[in-house]
C-alpha cells in the first residue's frame, strides 16, 4: 500500500516551489544463511589480500586487514548469537594475526596458516592447520572421530583402535532418527458409535418437542 500526502500551499501570486513530498518505510528480510555465507566470504578474500601483501613484505598492511576483518566479524550475528561458523572465523584470523608479528614467524607459520585456510574455504572442504586442532571447518564426523582415535593410540599404542565395523555401527546409531511420539489414544469404535446416536437420539428428541 502507498500513500502520498500532497499539501498545496495557498496560491497568491505566480511561484515556482516543491508540492510533493515523498516518504516510505521497507523491510528488509534477514536471511541467516546469506549472512554466514557473506561473511566467510568476507575473510576468505580478507585472507587473500594479505598473504599477498605479506608475501610482500608488507606485513602492517596485510596484519591490519586481518584485525579489520576481524573485528567485523565480532559483529555479525545470526538470531542475537553469533554461530559456530563466525567463531571459527575469528579464531582463524586471530592465529593469523598472531602469526604476522614478524616477517619471520609469517615465513614459517603465516603463510601456510593462510594457504590452508583459503583451500578450506575456497573448496568447502577440511584442511588442517599444522598443529592447531582448535579448527575443523567442514569436518566430518567421521574425520573427527579417526583423529581422537589417532589421539588415543598416540597416548597409549598398546590400546588398539575399533575396527571399521565398529565404527559403522556407531555411526549409523548417531545419524538413527529418534523413535516417533506415541499417538495419542485411540476411542473405541463402539465409544464413537454410542456417542453418535446418543447425539442423534437428542436431535430427535428436540425435534419432537418443537412439533408439540
Amino acid at each position: 500500500m502507498v500513500m502520498v500526502y500532497l499539501l498545496l500551499p495557498k496560491v497568491d501570486r505566480k511561484k515556482s516551489r516543491d508540492v510533493l513530498q515523498v516518504s516510505y518505510k521497507y523491510r528488509v528480510k534477514v536471511i541467516p544463511k546469506l549472512i554466514l555465507e557473506e561473511s566467510r566470504l568476507m575473510a576468505l578474500n580478507s585472507v587473500k589480500e594479505a598473504r599477498v601483501l605479506a608475501d610482500n613484505s608488507e606485513l602492517e598492511r596485510a596484519k591490519n586487514i586481518v584485525d579489520e576483518a576481524k573485528h567485523m566479524l565480532e559483529g555479525v550475528m545470526v538470531d542475537d548469537d553469533p554461530t559456530e561458523l563466525i567463531k571459527t572465523l575469528i579464531y582463524d584470523l586471530k592465529q593469523l594475526s598472531e602469526f604476522m608479528k614478524t616477517q619471520k614467524d609469517y615465513e614459517e607459520k603465516g603463510r601456510p596458516y593462510a594457504l590452508s585456510f583459503e583451500t578450506s574455504h575456497d573448496r568447502q572442504r577440511y584442511a588442517a592447520r599444522g598443529d592447531v586442532d582448535e579448527v575443523r571447518s567442514f569436518a566430518t564426523p567421521r574425520m573427527n572421530a579417526y583423529l581422537e582415535q589417532a589421539k588415543k593410540f598416540d597416548n597409549d599404542p598398546n590400546t588398539p583402535p575399533p575396527s571399521v565395523e565398529t565404527d559403522e555401527k556407531i555411526e549409523r546409531a548417531n545419524k538413527r532418527p529418534p523413535p516417533p511420539k506415541p499417538l495419542p489414544p485411540v476411542t473405541p469404535y463402539f465409544e464413537i458409535v454410542r456417542q453418535v446416536l446418543n447425539f442423534i437420539g437428542s436431535v430427535l428428541k428436540w425435534i419432537a418437542g418443537r412439533r408439540t
